[in-house]
């Protein structure tokens, strides 16, 4: 029997990379000076290192992860909880993304609300379940926009975890989804919502404001926002390869050739009060690509008009506008006047680069022509100075 044991402990020790188990055996239950208690206990250490080293074969830990084991088989009384989203899921679930969705600055945005909450579980020693979301979710920020970003983001990870992270689906693909169910702020000033849209003379104010300032980049880009309804990195991402010239060689439109959804692809008319800017710009082109405004084309997720963008919250904070006024307000003042200005539901969605709603329309429709979205963007009238209406002036002539 004791020859068997020894052969089992070589053969174990081989298999498990301990190769002075089998002696370290011996060293225990041969020391005839050793009182039995303490046997026990050195024996019991010894069952403890084995079974840390079968965790690491069987599981594949690393050296941190292995020696967490022998420190919990030593002392059990020191187990915290570790996240069970690891930095290997993270990674494999942001490869996922991009084969879905194309947009880096989002898919960013993602991971680093997924690796907050991972890193805040393991630091808190806390599981991952209802009760640490929300608890999570409270000493983050009351803020409904907020909270509501980071369980969309949650969810999204939850979704692709359960379906192909082994570790993980192991333990909720059959749990109640921890990020269901949360509440979040509907009255007071944490409710959030959506962006405010300016009014026609809050557009010509901050105009106004940044031309006093002598900020003729930031009044263009104002300009051009209010009369395309497009977002700032739209705009930051004109240039002379994307505009459309007619047999004339008038610019007439411009191509949005990269765009947040795969609907922001699109044609956008160039309005007639908005012309002479446009042909200015582009005969002063930034850069070697021939940009229509300066910015910085190097940064991590090409927003080239960030430095505007930051003149631009600047302005709009001197102007005692508050949060839920932003650039990106400029879209709902754009499809707020279309609306009022009688332009079809259909034509709108087009202009500003938004889905319809519709299969019909989103999936099989070509969608309006130029010139029914030229028509339409027509319709929005600004008195800002400094800038010549070409419709009137030819209408003048």
């Amino acid at each position: 029997m004791e020859a068997e044991l020894n052969t089992d402990l070589e053969q174990l020790g081989q298999e498990l990379g301990l190769s002075g188990l089998q002696s370290e055996w011996r060293a225990i239950y041969d020391d005839e000076s050793l009182p039995l208690v303490e046997k026990v206990k050195r024996a019991s250490e010894l069952q403890q290192k084995v079974l840390a080293h079968s965790a690491k074969a069987r599981h594949t830990l690393n050296g941190s992860e292995l020696s967490e084991a022998l420190s919990l088989a030593s002392d059990p009384a020191s187990y915290r909880p570790k996240s069970p989203i690891s930095a290997t899921s993270i990674e494999r679930f942001s490869e996922f993304y991009l084969t879905q969705n194309d947009n880096v600055r989002t898919r960013d945005v993602y991971v680093s609300k997924v690796q907050k909450l991972s890193k805040w579980l393991t630091t808190n020693g806390r599981e991952l379940n209802f009760d640490a979301v929300a608890e999570f979710l409270d000493q983050t920020s009351q803020n409904r926009q907020t909270r509501t970003g980071y369980i969309a983001a949650w969810q999204r990870f939850h979704e692709w975890a359960c379906r192909y992270d082994t570790y993980y689906r192991g333990i909720y693909a059959d749990a109640k989804n921890p990020f269901d169910n949360h509440t979040h702020p509907r009255v007071g000033e944490n409710a959030g919502g959506n962006w405010a849209d300016y009014t026609q003379k809050e557009v010509e104010q901050l105009h106004a404001a940044a031309l006093a300032k002598g900020d003729t980049d930031l009044a263009d880009l104002i300009a051009f926002g209010a009369y395309t309804g497009c977002r700032i990195e739209e705009l930051g991402r004109i240039r002379r390869e994307t505009t459309i010239l007619d047999e004339s060689g008038l610019p007439i439109a411009f191509k949005v050739d990269k765009a947040k959804t795969p609907a922001g692809i699109r044609e956008v008319p160039i309005h007639s009060a908005l012309l002479p800017l446009y042909q200015k710009r582009l005969a002063s082109p930034q850069g070697d690509e021939g940009f229509l405004f300066p910015g910085n084309s190097d940064t991590k997720h090409e927003l080239r008009l960030s430095a505007l963008g930051q003149r631009f919250s600047k302005l709009k904070r001197a102007e005692q506008f508050g949060d839920r006024h932003v650039f990106h307000s400029f879209r709902g003042t754009a499809a707020t006047m279309l609306l009022r200005a009688g332009v079809s539901p259909i034509v709108i969605p087009a202009t500003i680069g938004h889905l319809v709603g519709h299969i019909t329309f989103d999936v099989y429709g070509k969608g309006p022509s130029l010139e029914q979205k030229r028509e339409a963007i027509e319709k929005l009238q600004f008195n800002f100075q400094d800038m010549p209406n070409r419709k009137n002036t030819q209408e003048s002539d």
